[in-house]
């Protein structure tokens, strides 16, 4: 079990992979509400004697702010299981993973690239009392996966003059 102690908020990672070099080992949907997340290997691992195993913990990221930070740390040395290979039982841990021995790390969250495209129709003249025309058609293109909350869309109306007025509208 490792906790979430930085300042992005655990909900904001989901799809989260704890990997062994490039091997995922194991998997969570995302912390839970105490901001802490539990991976558990399906086959255990053997760190041999005076040997160092690194891991590594990958989530996606789901909004945030430039200014957010990432600690995930160990908070208790009960919250890993381990067994020693000789004698079986409970082996002894040294945690200097802990929050006060972590920096903060930062975390950029870079934008992608999105590209917005007017496909038409060309400025025309529109009949009045005509239903169903098409006053617009775009499309967006992200070089990532992109969710679209809330967008607004403003329609100018102008007169060239020839016809005295806007009628209502």
């Amino acid at each position: 079990t490792l906790t979430q102690g930085g300042t992005l908020s655990a909900s904001r990672m989901t799809n989260c992979k704890l990997l062994r070099g490039t091997d995922v080992v194991a998997t969570a949907e995302g912390f839970g509400d105490r901001e802490r997340i539990t991976f558990v290997l399906e086959t255990p691992f053997v760190v041999p004697k005076g040997q160092v195993k690194n891991w590594y913990v990958r989530c996606d990221l789901d909004g945030g702010r430039a200014t957010d930070n990432l600690q995930i740390y160990l908070d208790e040395t009960s919250d890993i299981v381990t067994v020693d290979q000789q004698y079986g039982t409970g082996a002894n841990i040294t945690n200097t993973f802990a929050l006060a021995n972590l920096p903060v790390v930062p975390v950029t969250l870079k934008g992608g690239k999105v590209t917005i495209t007017d496909n038409g129709p060309a400025a025309k003249q529109v009949a009045s009392n005509i239903t169903g025309i098409e006053l617009l058609n775009f499309s967006i293109t992200t070089d990532r996966d992109l969710t679209v909350k809330d967008t607004t869309i403003h329609v100018r109306i102008s007169n060239d003059g020839t016809d005295g007025g806007l009628p209502n509208i």
